[in-house]
């Protein structure tokens, strides 16, 4: 039994480092940073980093405003009380200390401290609440660009952090960026995923500061030690992947209707 899950976890590696190489150095589309003010939503403290580091500190040294949301707590994996207020408050430092590292000012890094593992669960007034505050800093910091994780990241607070930032933007015009963390990992790839959840994938190179995300990344050592064997391979890259998916907007509806009427 110890060597068939051996054997599954090994497939699994697999698949991850060989997709995500494949899509970070073979996807035809090349991402060019903007200036565009921009919104990085994060629903955990490292998020932020593996998937948007190199695009952050490439932003800033442009003189680009870049805010970050964490929108849980980041106190997940612990079972006592004096144990996730330690957790809590150490991803907190964490998080400063990498984006402090990356550009990003303390006073642009803002913590919601919704609870970890729920974002799927919450109330209707709490979510219409985490929807209210997202939507205050987007116009808090014009926001033109927003990261968010991608639809299908496999993981139940990374798929509600992408539904509410769709929500928050869909009648706006921001362009909503999806990032993958766990997208090859814990999904089986032909199976669970269809080709339009990978459509209009950016390849983004950020060999200039690589040497940096990776220093930020080395900064969270609470995750570190937790995180699969192999999970981090191609977040020591120098590309960042990005999906720019075509998804109506309430007007772009309304005239896909028209013309079928016609």
């Amino acid at each position: 039994m110890q060597m068939i899950k051996g054997l599954i976890r090994l497939a699994q590696t697999l698949q991850f480092n060989i997709l995500s190489y494949w899509f970070r150095h073979y996807s035809r589309r090349v991402m060019i940073v903007s200036d565009r003010p921009s919104l990085i939503i994060a629903p955990h403290q490292d998020d932020e980093t593996l998937g948007c580091g190199g695009l952050i500190t490439l932003k800033r040294q442009l003189g680009v405003r870049v805010a970050v949301v964490f929108l849980t707590d980041g106190g997940g994996t612990c079972v006592s009380l004096s144990d996730y207020e330690h957790e809590v408050n150490l991803r907190r430092q964490e998080a400063i200390a990498a984006l402090n590292l990356l550009g990003v000012p303390g006073s642009d890094i803002h913590f919601l401290n919704y609870p970890d593992g729920k974002l799927q669960n919450l109330s209707a007034s709490d979510r219409q609440d985490l929807l209210t505050q997202l939507q205050q800093l987007l116009e808090q910091y014009e926001a033109e660009e927003v990261y968010a994780p991608h639809a299908k990241d496999g993981h139940c607070d990374h798929e509600a952090a992408f539904q509410l930032a769709y929500t928050a933007t869909v009648s706006s015009r921001i362009q909503l960026f999806q990032y993958p963390i766990w997208l090859f990992w814990r999904r089986s790839f032909l199976l669970q995923l269809k080709w339009r959840d990978l459509a209009g994938a950016y390849r983004l190179n950020i060999g200039s500061v690589s040497s940096k995300k990776q220093r930020a990344i080395r900064i969270y050592q609470s995750q570190l030690s937790i995180l699969p064997f192999g999970f981090l391979n191609p977040f020591w890259s120098s590309t960042e992947l990005f999906f720019v998916q075509a998804m109506p907007k309430p007007e772009q509806e309304t005239l896909a209707i028209n013309a079928r009427k016609r």
